[in-house]
């Protein structure tokens, strides 16, 4: 009879301390994943490139497919100009498609932000296709207008 029960405590015990265990490694989960947040894998800036007395380098945001937004499709960049450039610049645009584009009437795909680093909402086709290409138009305050582009491949799309 003492044998019996010796079994039972003692499978009774066993499970107790796997239950626990398991709850401890359960409890680490969200640190693990609250650790993966707050420290993304950084995502590499594409090559910088001048446009007239400028030079670009744009960052993706992510590495995800366009995003829908209002009448259209959306990817966000952030793009670094060279020292004491942002002053010189009226607007900047930033696009995803095959052709050169103009600068746009409204607002879309303007960039924005402090000096030391602009944000965009690049327009975006929904499929982005291996013919299209990453758009960067610039126009300074006498009028004049610059553009370049990036493979879409190596613009994290």
């Amino acid at each position: 009879m003492k044998d019996r029960a010796k079994t039972a405590g003692s499978s009774s015990t066993r499970l107790k301390r796997i239950l626990y265990t398991a709850s401890g490694l359960l409890l680490l989960a969200p640190v693990y994943f609250t650790w993966s947040g707050l420290n993304p894998t950084p995502i590499q800036p594409l090559a910088q490139q001048a446009l007239g007395p400028f030079t670009a380098t744009p960052t993706p945001m992510d590495e995800l497919p366009p995003y829908p937004q209002g009448n259209g499709f959306r990817k966000d960049y952030s793009v670094v100009f060279c020292d004491d450039c942002t002053q010189h610049i009226r607007v900047a645009h930033l696009a995803i498609q095959p052709n050169a584009p103009t600068l746009p009437e409204n607002e879309d795909g303007i960039l924005h932000g402090s000096r030391y680093l602009q944000h965009v909402h690049a327009t975006a086709p929904a499929q982005v296709v291996s013919e299209d290409r990453l758009w960067l138009t610039i126009q300074d305050w006498k009028g004049q207008v610059w553009q370049t582009s990036w493979p879409v491949s190596s613009a994290g799309d």
